[in-house]
């Protein structure tokens, strides 16, 4: 069996790797025109929510390191559906931070993880996702920005239900 090996032909044209277009099929090649010409087609990639949480009820944690408040809450409905989560630094605003926020299943695995960068809210540092997800149990902690295992407050824990 012969062994054929292409080496060096980066930049060459196709054609002359063995790669040419038949010229009937170049020819014949059009526009594509859809069958259904009133159908429109989204180039909108961006991460959108499956579902929607009808928010109404709302659980809280805070807790306090070296006379710095961390606070957090989750916006949810029903036993398992987060809308969305909020935490402060309250005090000075902290530079260098990202809020890690992991979200849990009824049963405990963890499901989903996401780091936000904060915002100047005041004199506090706010952290804002919009999770719209299913979960049971929300963790939000702080963490370094260039070392996301280094927890500075939290983790701060919610559930639903």
């Amino acid at each position: 069996m012969k062994k054929v090996r292409l080496v060096g032909v980066l930049g060459l044209a196709p054609a002359a790797v063995g790669l040419a277009i038949p010229a009937a099929n170049a020819a014949t090649a059009g526009p594509q025109v859809p069958k259904n010409a009133s159908k429109t087609v989204s180039l909108d990639h961006r991460m959108t929510p499956l579902i929607t949480c009808a928010p109404n009820k709302h659980k809280q944690a805070a807790s306090v390191r070296n006379n710095v408040l961390f606070s957090a809450y989750i916006d949810y409905s029903g036993k398992s559906c987060v809308s969305g989560q909020t935490a402060w630094l309250h005090g000075d605003f902290q530079t260098g931070r990202q809020e890690r926020v992991r979200y849990y299943s009824g049963g405990g695995a963890r499901i989903r993880q996401t780091f936000i960068g904060g915002g100047e809210y005041g004199q506090s540092t706010e952290f804002v996702s919009r999770a719209e997800t299913y979960a049971h149990k929300v963790c939000e902690a702080v963490v370094a920005k260039n070392n996301h295992n280094n927890v500075e407050w939290g983790p701060l824990c919610e559930t639903t239900g």
